[in-house]
């Protein structure tokens, strides 16, 4: 036989034998992946960071652990922390001021009591507080809310928990407003515009999409914190940091909102740590 025929058998032979091996490498991936329990992660509206946090975090754990990963949609931080503790899912993700009520036992955690036993498994991202009036509003500062119409949130969310703290820490209480919605967030714009609500609150990252989207329902702007109130929520035990929405972020804002922020984390309990 030539020797450039039996070359070339060798070297279909040993081409064959590496895709081989390649299809068998593949396969042991997968088995081992499928035979891995789910990674269920709680996040928030579909529409809105959490869901997204969410997404970006499960195909970041398929791709380092190759482990099978899903978002569950929730009503927020309350309720993954909740579900969390009763193992309905794997990792809760949270704002750190709900992660602290959680530890405490305190808020909406006050009847289940103290739960040290979660663990922070994921830094994720920045969150901050964005406050919306329309623009004729008589609105120009957070405590400047009161005797006016606001929606808190939807109950089990962290911007509603978040919204109840700030409010009572700055002296608020239920009955200093004309009236507390309880809107999901992606409605609360609409309200707002129709002239049904007199400020709306987010939790969002920075330069949200959420928040450009808002603002062009209608004509509206953004109010931060005065420096003492900042300051006054900034010395709790809750996490809170001073932030600066820069003049030009958003449309039509021409000057610096000075505000607050705080941390979307990955929550687990510490039995299961991931």
């Amino acid at each position: 036989m030539p020797i450039n025929t039996l070359i070339f058998k060798w070297l279909l032979h040993r081409h064959q034998s590496i895709v081989y091996f390649i299809f068998l490498m593949a396969a042991a991936h997968f088995s081992h992946a499928a035979q891995l329990p789910l990674i269920k992660i709680g996040t928030g509206d579909p529409k809105l960071v959490f869901y997204q946090q969410g997404k970006l975090l499960c195909q970041h754990i398929f791709s380092v652990k190759a482990i099978p990963c899903k978002t569950i949609p929730s009503s927020g931080s309350v309720q993954n922390i909740l579900d969390l503790e009763k193992h309905k899912i794997t990792i809760a993700l949270s704002q750190s001021d709900i992660l602290w009520l959680a530890l405490q036992g305190k808020g909406p955690f006050e009847k289940i009591g103290p739960n040290s036993s979660l663990k922070v498994s994921y830094h994720l991202t920045p969150l901050q507080f964005v406050l919306l009036v329309r623009k004729k509003s008589s609105i120009f500062s957070f405590e400047a809310i009161k005797h006016h119409r606001v929606n808190f949130g939807i109950e089990g969310s962290g911007l509603r928990t978040t919204m109840e703290l700030i409010t009572e820490q700055l002296g608020l209480t239920k009955t200093d407003f004309t009236n507390i919605t309880s809107l999901p967030a992606p409605k609360q714009a609409k309200e707002l515009c129709r002239g049904h609500l007199d400020a709306i609150i987010y939790i969002v990252t920075a330069k949200s999409r959420t928040i450009s989207q808002a603002l062009k329902t209608c004509s509206m702007r953004l109010v931060g914190f005065s420096k003492k109130n900042r300051e006054q929520l900034i010395k709790l035990p809750l996490g809170y940091q001073p932030s600066i929405i820069k003049a030009g972020t958003y449309p039509g804002q021409n000057q610096d909102i000075h505000t607050i922020s705080m941390e979307l984390l990955g929550v687990v309990e510490s039995d299961r740590y991931f």
